[in-house]
């Protein structure tokens, strides 16, 4: 974690050679940092492997010490608070490699080169303070074997082709955390385009193989109206004095380093990995220029680009595909992958899980819904403009929610966000005649998601869709109990009803409709489906819970099939109906409610 150093880096400036015969590095890095503490005598500075060969405190030789990760250097005095301090380190090796998907540091082949820090790595070529907290402005000169082209954060300031050795000088004026900081290089084919708004013009690039040139331009084509979209709902893309590009680089899947993402998905042309393309574009605002606090809050990066994904292809495809891409691609996904036993999705078991990216994305569809399509989008702006080229923390983000929308919000990201899981609704609704030719619909709500590893019972206002013979009307329930009734009129005779029709809440639910509907003063029902031939299931609703018996007779008094005979909590509960000749039945239930009980209803099965 990001221990207390008293210290505050302000540029990092990398001269760097890459042999790739040797797969090795020979560095000089400059570090200015300013002195936050009257007794600062000595700067820890992050550093995975590699030999360090001299360590100089403006100008002058100091010592150094190794310790783990961790690189010692003492100022030989103190620097006060305000000072600045320029560090010159010189170290060169083999730098050490992470391995897996994330977090590798820099992979150097014959072929490619190219940096992959999220979220550690950085500091395995890199002498750093390896946190995204602390952020600094940075500059990299690469010498590389002669055609191989460099791609780093930033401008491109300068370069020199030598006949063995070509050098390339990018720099980033905005700041930018360690773990995207990155440089990669490569026989590179490059396309360019243009994104002109709001008075500025910036270039677009795509840096790929020579071999995947051509259905690059059609893979990549809708970038530039991506950074418009997400410049109109989001606020001006952040870098816009310097770049957007993309870098094909044989990562596992795709990393959004700041002004440039780098992009491991085959290329094959057409509009396919869109949602990637999107992904990645939206966490130049959601992760680079806001940056997260700590890692535990590793959701308001991938969360708010996978829920980029669903914005752009509702811009892209209309209003319903963005719907059918949240439930789809996103809540559907979460659902088939949710991990057992589940944990929230703040300071998450594993970072990039569907918890994170899945639910994550959820969270914000879900907010959306509650607090309306001006306000959400406005919680957005202002979450930027607060936090702009800064870190903030989950914390941070509900104080900005609760501010925009005059809400108290911590039911909701309590809810949602610290705690586990998802709610699964079992709902039986049914209606009645009501005065005045109207009727009266009747809804109960059951949550039976249990409670085990602290998943909640979930407080949610649900869309409730009343279709009738004359057409269809909405109501908005406030569900927040394990059992719930809800009572409301339409004037119109009701044939249907939609729980959620627009799927704005991540759940399981089923439904039924019955003919014998829940009353609150009868504390045992056996209800049926609206046709009772052949029911595909027999429902028993209890008020509280007690033991019970549930028996088929034929008509010479024979029991032929005992459904269910024990104790059972209060609620909703589903026995499937047994295969049985034609032939009348009666179904029995026996309860135990202090003096005994029983109830028959007859059963005609054909």
């Amino acid at each position: 974690s990001d221990t207390l150093h008293a210290y505050d880096i302000l540029h990092y400036r990398l001269e760097i050679q890459v042999f790739t015969s040797t797969q090795s590095i020979e560095a000089h890095e400059t570090v200015i940092l300013v002195s936050e503490s009257d007794t600062l005598s000595r700067v820890t500075l992050h550093l995975d492997g590699l030999t360090v060969d001299s360590v100089f405190a403006d100008g002058l030789p100091v010592a150094f010490a190794r310790q783990d990760t961790n690189l010692l250097i003492s100022l030989g005095g103190v620097a006060p608070s305000g000072d600045t301090l320029t560090l010159d380190l010189f170290y060169h090796g083999v730098p050490t490699h992470g391995g897996g998907v994330f977090g590798g540091g820099l992979t150097i082949t014959p072929n490619v080169i190219y940096a992959d820090n999220e979220p550690y790595g950085a500091k395995r070529w890199l002498a750093c303070w390896d946190w995204p907290t602390e952020k600094a402005t940075w500059e990299i000169i690469a010498t590389v074997p002669a055609g191989f082209q460099v791609v780093a954060n930033g401008v491109l300031v300068d370069s020199t082709l030598g006949s063995d050795w070509w050098t390339f000088h990018w720099r980033e004026d905005y700041p930018i955390a360690t773990y995207l900081m990155v440089f990669a290089a490569r026989d590179f084919a490059v396309i360019r385009d243009t994104f002109s708004y709001a008075g500025y013009t910036m270039p677009v690039i795509h840096y790929v193989r020579h071999a995947d040139s051509a259905n690059a331009v059609s893979e990549f084509a809708n970038t530039v109206d991506m950074l418009a979209f997400f410049s109109d709902t989001f606020g001006l893309y952040p870098f816009i004095e310097e770049k957007y590009a993309h870098v094909q680089v044989p990562i596992g899947g795709a990393m959004e380093n700041q002004t440039n993402t780098f992009y491991g998905f085959p290329i094959r042309g057409g509009r396919g990995h869109d949602w990637v393309i999107a992904h990645e574009l939206g966490h130049q605002w959601w992760g680079d220029w806001v940056t997260l606090g700590d890692w535990r809050d590793i959701w308001l990066n991938e969360g708010f680009a996978t829920y980029c994904e669903a914005l752009y292809i509702g811009h892209r495809d209309g209003g319903s595909a963005y719907h059918d891409y949240m439930l789809n691609n996103i809540m559907q996904y979460y659902l088939n992958t949710e991990p057992y036993p589940p944990y929230p999705i703040y300071d998450p078991v594993f970072m990039w899980g569907s918890t994170v990216y899945e639910k994550g994305a959820s969270v914000l569809h879900m907010l959306r819904h509650v607090v309306g399509d001006s306000v959400f989008f406005e919680i957005l702006r202002e979450y930027g403009r607060r936090f702009a080229y800064g870190n903030a923390v989950t914390t941070d983000f509900i104080a900005v929610c609760e501010e925009v929308s005059g809400q108290e919000l911590d039911w909701f990201f309590d809810e949602w966000v610290f705690a586990p899981g998802h709610p699964e609704y079992e709902y039986i609704w049914g209606f009645s005649p009501g005065p005045a030719d109207s009727y009266t619909v009747h809804l109960e709500i059951q949550q039976v998601q249990g409670h085990n590893f602290g998943i909640p019972t979930y407080k949610m206002p649900i869309d409730i869709r009343i279709q009738t013979v004359a057409g269809e009307t909405t109501v908005v329930v406030w569900d927040s109990l394990d059992l719930q009734s809800f009572t409301f009129r339409v004037p119109d005779q009701p044939v249907g009803l939609l729980f959620d029709p627009d799927d704005w809440i991540l759940k399981e639910a089923t439904g039924t409709a019955v003919t014998e509907l829940p009353e609150l003063d009868k504390p045992v029902q056996i209800l049926l489906s609206p046709v009772n031939l052949n029911p595909e299931v027999v429902l028993l609703h209890l008020r509280e819970q007690r033991a019970v018996g549930l028996r088929i007779y034929d008509v010479r008094g024979r029991q032929v099939w005992r459904v269910f005979s024990g104790v059972l909590p209060a609620g909703l509960h589903r026995f499937p109906f047994p295969l049985l000749p034609s032939g009348v039945y009666f179904l029995a239930l026996e309860a135990d409610n202090g003096v005994g009980e029983q109830r028959r209803r007859v059963l005609v099965v054909r």
